[in-house]
């Protein structure tokens, strides 16, 4: 299995339409160009729900990209998982139990078929791909059986290319005619599936916030299955950043649907979370530890850390990986694909409404702040925290400015490590009882990191006294 990041944009052309010369949108560009006949094969469900979820699944034949590709959202690109080409259109095991969040291997059926013509312009500098350009025509037979055609152009980024590389080379395909296409894929649009949904402008803004986090989480449900655990920060933040939306903007949206989503994303978040710790404080104790002149760190202190939160980091990723395996966990993914599918405000909501109840969470986050500052309850500062998050997150919703965000961001840094210095101590006091009870170790060390966080938290508590929260 391998991975491949895909970033393209697509665009439509008029009858007649030619490719324009574009050796010279780079210095010392060089064209190489083929023709290619194409067969992609699309599975999906019977309710497409993998396509509803931002991923598309294929059988390819006829090029270099020959095999089995699932394709997942990675921001504004693409990752293309790869496994061979198979004798039959069986999906292969290891690609159905990437999707099985979403759809049971039984469920998965071949529902389109593409035949596509490309001719491929290449442009190279020297031995490097800068963008491959893809004038593809289509012909398309769908699971209702009707057949479309059309033709499309594809630009799409080589390991040599950048940001700009596709804003030119885009450039120079409008000013000869073409314009971006509204179609998010080949696949949907061989289904017929319209890609504009009917939204008011405030729920717009609303799936607009709502799809980004949502891809991220699709992405996330996906690259747990692979066991890479380095994406549970963001998938946890995906998922505060969808409940942020629920909790702030259920005057809007529909309550009793909203509260129970929100309640089944605290429970996965809450798995998330105890990974993401436990992530966060062995990096924290291994620069702690380091930190430290080697006479004061007496036996092996970083071991002990690092083995005792790998242990429990271990039995943490094995929850969230055992949830993934449940039925509630696909009602829940399938939950959120159906709220940004629609309009999911009540009618005559406008966007001047979304902002006054995001002001509204900056007002409520500035008085939880106020107070928790002058307590001692670790818990009202916690919850205060909480509130700036939601608050933040709103801001972003409703374009407030980016100082704005970046004020909010600059008080859950402080309200962050403050949190992240008291679990520390918590658990350099624990560690430090076991190895000072314990024949031949010593919890001099520990003791020392103990002060540590403790000064730490001390610190950013007073610190936290100076915040100010835009409201």
């Amino acid at each position: 299995m391998s991975t491949q990041r895909e970033r393209e944009v697509k665009f439509e052309v008029p009858d007649g339409f030619v490719v324009p010369a574009v050796a010279d949108v780079v210095r010392g560009g060089e064209i190489e160009e083929r023709t290619l006949q194409l067969r992609s094969d699309y599975q999906d469900t019977a309710g497409f729900d993998l396509l509803a979820h931002g991923l598309t699944l294929r059988r390819r034949s006829g090029d270099d990209d020959t095999g089995w590709h699932l394709k997942v959202p990675a921001g504004d690109a693409r990752d293309e998982i790869r496994l061979p080409l198979t004798d039959d259109d069986t999906v292969p095991r290891r690609l159905a139990e990437l999707v099985a969040g979403i759809a049971r291997p039984e469920e998965l059926r071949p529902v389109a078929v593409l035949r596509t013509e490309r001719r491929v312009t290449r442009v190279r500098r020297g031995d490097a791909l800068v963008v491959e350009i893809a004038d593809d025509r289509v012909n398309a037979t769908g699971a209702d059986g009707r057949a479309r055609s059309w033709r499309e152009i594809e630009i799409e980024l080589g390991p040599a290319g950048d940001e700009r590389a596709l804003a030119a080379f885009g450039r120079r395909l409008t000013a000869a005619g073409a314009s971006p296409s509204p179609h998010a894929s080949k696949f949907a649009r061989a289904l017929g599936r319209d890609p504009h949904v009917e939204r008011s402008p405030a729920g717009e803004l609303l799936v607009r916030y709502l799809t980004g986090s949502f891809r991220r989480l699709v992405a996330g449900d996906v690259a747990l299955r692979r066991g890479h655990d380095d994406v549970v920060p963001d998938t946890r933040g995906a998922v505060r950043r969808i409940r942020s939306v629920l909790r702030v903007f259920a005057d809007v949206l529909d309550a009793p649907t909203a509260h129970a989503l929100d309640a089944e994303l605290s429970w996965y978040q809450g798995l998330l979370g105890e990974v993401r710790d436990r992530q966060r404080q062995r990096v924290r104790f291994a620069a702690a530890v380091r930190a430290l002149p080697p006479e004061l760190v007496l036996g092996p202190v970083a071991a002990h850390v690092d083995q005792s939160l790998t242990t429990e980091q271990v039995r943490a990723l094995a929850a969230v990986t055992d949830a993934l395996a449940t039925n509630r966990y696909r009602r829940m993914l399938a939950a959120v694909a159906g709220l940004v599918a629609g309009d999911p405000v009540r009618p005559r909501t406008s966007r001047t409404h979304l902002r006054a109840l995001a002001d509204d969470a900056a007002t409520t986050a500035a008085k939880r702040l106020r107070r928790a500052v002058h307590d001692d309850d670790p818990d009202r500062l916690r919850r205060a925290r909480r509130a700036i998050e939601r608050a933040r997150d709103a801001a972003e919703l409703v374009d407030r400015s980016p100082r704005t965000v970046a004020r909010f961001e600059r008080a859950l840094d402080v309200l962050g490590e403050h949190r992240d210095a008291v679990r520390a101590a918590e658990l350099a006091r624990m560690l430090g009882t076991r190895a000072g009870a314990a024949a031949g170790e010593n919890g001099f060390t520990y003791g020392l990191l103990y002060q540590r966080e403790v000064d730490v938290a001390r610190r950013r508590r007073r610190k936290a006294v100076r915040l100010r929260i835009p409201h």
